[in-house]
Formats: C-alpha cells, structure tokens, sequence
C-alpha cells in the first residue's frame, strides 16, 4: 500500500484541518480503540449512557458534501474515518481537535450547541452527528470554545 502524506493546516494552535490522507499502514500498525456517539435513544446529546467512560481523544469533523458534515471524537479519527469509508467513500477528515480529556462530555457540549439549528434530518443516514446549513468555520468555533473549558 502506498504510503501518502498528509498536509495540515494548523488552527488557532488547537486542531488541524486535514488536507489529504494520512499513512494507513502506520495507522493500522498503531491499531486505534474507537468511540461513536453512544447516546441513549430517544435523547438530544449532552446524556451519555451510564457508565460511559471518558478519555483523552480529538473531536472531530468529517465532511462528504460541501454542506454535510459529521461531528465525533475517537482516540484515532483516522482509523475512524477508515471505517466509515466503507458506506460512504465521500467522506474526508476535515478537522481534528488536538488530545483533549473527556472528548465524550465535550463532544456531547458541541451536539448540544448545534442540534436543534443545524441538524441533518436524512432517512438515509443516521444523523445524530450529521449537520448542514453552517460552515466548517462555525463548527471549528464551537469545537474550540468546548474543548479549552
């Protein structure tokens, strides 16, 4: 497999907007333990399931038009996004938070700020974490002010 590079942009020194893909035999090496957004049905975020433990990882934002966008966090976005190529090819990481702690309370704080406005209704996706109708750069915001708390 060939190895390719990745080209950054660094953000208000806290993420990175991914430009290309990254290293997958590195990254598949690494191995990566995943987290999606486990809310309880039926709830918005902010209600994590009981139990549920935080961690250190990125929040992060992936985009497959140029107005969806999905918001997650996982210790290894890139692994993540692997994954979710598998149903849908468009997908690219566009941003990734830099380490932060509890990534499942503040990604579920981001949720809780853009549900209800910008939330993608699309009966053929899950779209708890897809949004539309907002700007890479608004999404950077929220995520930024959440993750400096």
């Amino acid at each position: 497999m060939a190895a390719s590079t990745q080209k950054s942009i660094d953000t208000k020194d806290r993420g990175t907007i991914c430009e290309s893909d990254t290293n997958l035999e590195q990254e598949i090496k690494r191995g990566s333990k995943l987290s999606t957004g486990n809310f309880e049905e039926g709830n918005q975020p902010g209600r994590r399931k009981s139990g549920q433990v935080e961690g250190e990882g990125h929040i992060y934002v992936m985009q497959d038009k140029p107005d969806r966008f999905k918001i997650g966090c996982s210790k290894n976005p890139e692994s993540r996004l692997r994954q979710l190529q598998t149903g849908n090819v468009d997908l690219r990481l566009v941003y990734k938070e830099y380490v932060i702690s509890d990534m499942h309370w503040r990604e579920s704080q981001v949720h809780t700020d853009i549900y209800n406005k910008y939330r993608l209704y699309d009966p053929e996706i899950s779209s708890r974490e897809w949004y539309t109708g907002c700007t890479l750069d608004y999404l950077i915001g929220i995520i930024q002010r959440h993750a400096s708390r």
